[in-house]
Parts: C-alpha cells; sequence; structure tokens
C-alpha cells in the first residue's frame, strides 16, 4: 500500500440531523478498510463508516485530491482521478474508472466496468459495462447526440437572427 501525504484516513463522514435550526452531529464510529497493493495520491480523504465500514478495494488507485464518503464500498481494480468526490453509501464494483472531477451522489450503485468520462455526475444508479459522460451522466452515445443537437441550436438561432435583420419592421 502507498499513502501519499496530506492524505487523511478514518476522518469523520459528513452526518448531520437538523432539528429546529440546529445542526446535530452523527457519531461516525465505523472503520476503513483497504485492500491489498492499493496506492492512494497526495490530499484525499477517506471518511471512515458511520457504524460500519468504507472499504477501498485491492488494486485500486486513487490520484490526489479524491474525496470517499463515509461507507462507500469501492471495488477491486479501480481508476479514481483528481478531483473525484463519491458520496456516502454508494457502491461502486469492480475495474470502474473515474476521469478528472466525476462525481457521485449519495447511495448509487455503479456496476462493474463503469467508466465515467471527466466532469460527468452520476445522480442515478448506472449499469456497468458502458460509458457516460454529462451532468446527470448519460450514456456517452446520448450524450454525444445531445450536445451536437446543442451545438446545431445555436447555428440554426445565428441563422435566425440574420433573416430576422433581413425582414422590414
Amino acid at each position: 500500500m502507498i499513502i501519499h501525504s496530506g492524505t487523511v484516513i478514518g476522518s469523520d463522514g459528513f452526518g448531520f440531523v437538523t432539528e429546529k435550526d440546529f445542526h446535530y452531529k452523527i457519531p461516525q464510529n465505523g472503520r476503513v478498510i483497504i485492500g491489498q497493493d492499493v496506492e492512494i495520491g497526495a490530499n484525499c480523504a477517506i471518511d471512515r463508516g458511520t457504524i460500519g465500514e468504507t472499504k477501498i478495494g485491492d488494486n485500486t488507485k486513487m490520484d490526489n485530491l479524491v474525496h470517499i464518503a463515509h461507507n462507500v464500498k469501492i471495488g477491486k481494480g479501480c481508476l479514481i482521478t483528481a478531483g473525484v468526490g463519491i458520496a456516502g453509501s454508494v457502491e461502486v464494483g469492480d475495474y470502474c474508472i473515474f476521469a478528472g472531477h466525476s462525481s457521485v451522489a449519495p447511495h448509487l450503485k455503479l456496476g462493474s466496468r463503469t467508466v465515467l468520462a471527466a466532469n460527468a455526475g452520476a445522480t442515478k444508479s448506472l449499469v456497468g459495462g458502458k460509458v457516460y459522460a454529462g451532468m446527470p451522466a448519460r450514456e456517452i452515445k446520448e450524450q454525444n447526440k445531445r450536445d451536437a443537437v446543442l451545438t446545431e441550436i445555436n447555428i440554426l438561432k445565428k441563422r435566425v437572427e440574420k433573416l430576422g435583420k433581413k425582414v422590414p419592421n
């Protein structure tokens, strides 16, 4: 196991209950389990479980500035690049890839071999073996079609504005 400088393992998860405008801290009494041959980059934060465990699977590699929240379960062989945030109680399958600044909302499941493109945001559970992009994350083919349509809309808007200038008031 390699852990680079500035990394904190076992910090409190972000657990609070709000009642009458006051935030009460929920005790975080769980632990962190890190598998074999794991590398964790500089300035990462891995929160311990609330009651249970936060787990990092064997042969998982993390870049710098990664946040793994409480009760997260990460499978084996995952690659997690800089700036990734995985919210509480997420379950990640084996051999998943998280590109820079991708994120996962709480209580979701990502199937094995899921790929999240840079800046993608998973807001629902994702089927494994597919590449996802955008916010919210969609299969990349669908996201690329949406991006192409948005580009076309801008081109059409400019054409309509140009035609509007030719029509007398």
